[in-house]
């Protein structure tokens, strides 16, 4: 069996980031045509917050997705001759300045996203304040667990040359991921319950 090497996700990671950057830019298309040419009269100005925020979930992403680009480049142009090649760039990179600004970028986006879908649970529950208690709790626990990854990462970066590859790094990484999995499913889980029930 072949070992998946960290290159190759590197680049799977890009294919998809990619992917799914251009499903999120049609989204994002439609997403403006309803809230600025459709509903021109409906709440305007509620409509241009919401604006604001697309734009800025559009933006972040876009960033995400440029700096991930230039680190490929980076690791397969510039370092691509070099002893080690590419492989040793992305194992040792944890001083690059864009490589620290990547995961913020990203910690910022699922913030924005999970303050969104709340705001959508609190309309949709016909704004009982009540039906903020899971989300807000779930959200202070994503903060606090990308708090301890950015901890856990920043704290000394000369030690942690390999960023977020470094073994201190991993408890941390999964507990963000985890609870931004689980904000999600229970900030879709609140919608689906007051639709359906």
């Amino acid at each position: 069996m072949v070992q998946f090497s960290l290159l190759r996700a590197e680049v799977l990671v890009l294919f998809i980031e990619s992917l799914l950057f251009g499903a999120h830019c049609i989204l994002y298309s439609i997403s403006v045509w309803i809230l600025i040419y459709r509903r021109r009269r409906w709440r305007s100005r509620l409509n241009l917050w919401m604006f604001g925020i697309v734009t800025l979930m559009c933006a972040l992403a876009c960033v995400h997705l440029g700096l991930d680009v230039s680190h490929f480049m980076v690791a397969f142009v510039d370092h691509g001759s070099e002893p080690g090649g590419p492989l040793a760039y992305y194992e040792h990179q944890g001083n690059v300045p864009s490589y620290v600004i990547s995961p913020v970028l990203f910690a910022l986006l699922t913030l924005v996203g999970d303050a969104f879908m709340t705001y959508r649970i609190f309309v949709v529950w016909r704004r009982k304040l009540v039906s903020l208690v899971l989300p807000i709790l779930l959200i202070v626990g994503d903060l606090v667990a990308a708090g301890f990854t950015g901890h856990e990462l920043y704290k000394s970066p000369g030690s942690i040359p390999s960023g977020l590859l470094a073994p201190a790094v991993y408890r941390p990484v999964i507990a963000y991921f985890v609870m931004t999995l689980l904000t999600n499913i229970g900030t879709t889980f609140l919608l689906l319950a007051r639709i359906l029930w």
